[in-house]
């Protein structure tokens, strides 16, 4: 236990993992047999029960401050993660989207044109280079609004 300790950079509020990490921003600690999240670790294995994660309260991977570290299940990681506006995706929005393909007035020319009845769902879709199911969300304002 001493040795996972001398790895660990106490701060006023976070205890922050300082050797190796899995290349997501976790700490991983040698047990001697095999790599463990650091997290995981400082939570104790023993006392997490069967296929919880261990979860941080305060939104730090490197952190290890048992305090800061709770039990919890997959489904609530995630909900922490909107609830706290973590997520890469949620508040992207239209354009800004890291998969936009096509441009916010290019999705309200696609709406104009449809609601026509000049175009067809099929034919905007080969013209913007899209999928029919998208032109439908985006004509019916399921998406994109």
């Amino acid at each position: 236990m001493q040795r996972f300790w001398k790895k660990v950079k106490k701060t006023d509020t976070c205890w922050l993992w300082t050797a190796s990490t899995n290349g997501r921003g976790y700490g991983l600690f040698w047990t001697g047999e095999k790599n463990v999240p650091a997290h995981r670790f400082a939570f104790g294995l023993e006392a997490i029960p069967e296929g919880m994660n261990v979860n941080h309260k305060c939104d730090n991977t490197l952190c290890v401050n048992p305090r800061h570290l709770y039990a919890g299940t997959q489904k609530q990681n995630i909900a922490d993660m909107y609830h706290r506006g973590r997520d890469n995706v949620q508040h992207q929005k239209g354009e800004d989207h890291g998969m936009a393909t096509v441009s916010d007035k290019a999705v309200e020319r696609i709406r104009k044109i449809y609601a026509s009845g000049c175009e067809t769902q099929r034919s905007l879709a080969l013209k913007f280079n899209v999928s029919q199911s998208t032109i439908q969300r985006w004509t019916s304002g399921e998406v994109r609004a």
